[in-house]
């Protein structure tokens, strides 16, 4: 691509290896996060983004997960179910140091999106489920029963208000901490399935897989001020034709 100087924002570093048998070899640490360019974003998707997959190992603990938190699908007897998890919705509530890109003065409310907004889109995700569902209907006078899709959060949310508005519209938190135990060592119920990653596996594990998850739900919401939202939406349309939307 050229030498860094050419690149604003590029921070390439040089590391002596650790292996003193090695003196010559050396390694390159580069930051390209920022690097500027005519339609880099779009080269850096089409050409690169696009074509960088998850592995087989993350992908499978991803389908471990949604196996604990979804429902099971529902088949006709003797019959082998046609997909392995039923279709849903995933939200990327994206808060914490957010808010700094919000202008000085700024109430949050006019810069973040609020929930109560994100639940008027999920209702309009479901108007047009049962649309469709109608429109598709042989007997137009045939009754459709369509039940709502579970709705999946991935947040970094901490305030309890908050948190209290997802558990009343009955949404699904993917919740990496572990689970609370009594005196006894017993797990103490909670209305979200603590799954216990990051003391498990690691730190690096909770956002990996989050940004899986994000591009299995059939339907994505996302926040435009969010670049793992932006980047969930592209791999989510281009890697299985979901439906996605920022917000």
């Amino acid at each position: 691509m050229g030498k860094t100087a050419d690149y604003s924002y590029a921070r390439d570093v040089l590391l002596r290896d650790a292996n003193k048998d090695k003196p010559e070899m050396w390694k390159c640490l580069s930051c390209p996060y920022f690097l500027g360019g005519a339609d880099m974003a779009g080269r850096a998707w089409k050409e690169i983004g696009l074509h960088l997959r998850f592995n087989t190992k993350i992908e499978d603990m991803a389908d471990n997960i949604l196996d604990m938190l979804l429902p099971a699908v529902k088949t006709v007897e003797g019959q082998e179910p046609a997909r392995r998890h039923p279709e849903f919705i995933i939200v990327h509530l994206r808060r914490g140091d957010i808010v700094n890109k919000c202008k000085p003065g700024q109430d949050e409310k006019e810069c973040l999106v609020q929930i109560e907004e994100i639940a008027e889109k999920v209702d309009d995700i479901e108007k047009q489920r049962r649309i469709k569902a109608l429109e598709s209907t042989i007997d137009k006078n045939a009754d459709v029963v369509l039940e709502r899709l579970p709705v999946l959060v991935t947040t970094n949310e901490k305030r309890p208000e908050e948190l209290e508005k997802l558990e009343k519209l009955g949404w699904i938190m993917l919740d990496h901490s572990d689970p609370e135990l009594d005196a006894k060592g017993n797990e103490i119920p909670s209305k979200n399935k603590k799954l216990g990653t990051m003391t498990s596996l690691g730190p690096f594990y909770p956002p990996m897989l989050d940004a899986v998850l994000l591009t299995r739900g059939n339907y994505l919401i996302g926040m435009s001020n969010s670049r793992m939202s932006q980047l969930a939406t592209q791999r989510g349309s281009a890697w299985h034709g979901h439906k996605t939307m920022l917000m």
